[in-house]
């Protein structure tokens, strides 16, 4: 977690994970975005920043930045990813499945091709149940990034 001393630079880290001016001023516009934030995730609206507060908002910019990195990992992608689909994103959503159950020894029996088959739909609900996502078997753009998560925190392991 961050550890920020200086007033100033905690306001503006408050006002660059908002996506606002980063001026280090706690101005209304400042105010009226982190209300904006309790208020849509169910935190009490204070408009001010706590622990909890800045905690969500990091946490929620960091949720955004892992959806931008895992939509460039897929041509033209079109989310959600189910049963039936049938193109190069399945392809890769299948080999990253296979090389993340390979990891944990949990077997599969997704196909090496580009289709969604029911294989894939029971992986996938698998994944979605040990990452703690919502049941389905659809690939969204969370649970892809929470993927490639998984595989890189995998070959961070490998390296070490």
């Amino acid at each position: 977690m961050y550890s920020l001393t200086d007033k100033n630079m905690a306001i503006k880290e408050v006002q660059r994970l908002l996506g606002l001016n980063q001026t280090g001023q706690y101005d209304a516009q400042a105010r009226l975005s982190v209300s904006e934030h309790q208020s849509k995730n169910k935190i009490p609206i204070t408009g001010t920043v706590d622990y909890a507060t800045f905690e969500s908002i990091a946490n929620a910019y960091q949720e955004a930045a892992d959806i931008a990195y895992a939509r460039n990992f897929l041509i033209q992608p079109a989310f959600p990813y189910y049963f039936g689909a049938n193109d190069s994103n399945v392809g890769y959503i299948n080999s990253l499945i296979r090389e993340i159950f390979t990891q944990y020894t949990l077997e599969s029996k997704l196909p090496k091709g580009n289709f969604y088959s029911t294989d894939t739909a029971e992986a996938v609900k698998a994944l979605r149940k040990i990452f703690m996502l919502e049941d389905g078997e659809a690939v969204d753009e969370i649970l892809l990034a929470r993927m490639l998560k998984e595989r890189n925190s995998i070959k961070l392991k490998d390296v070490k």
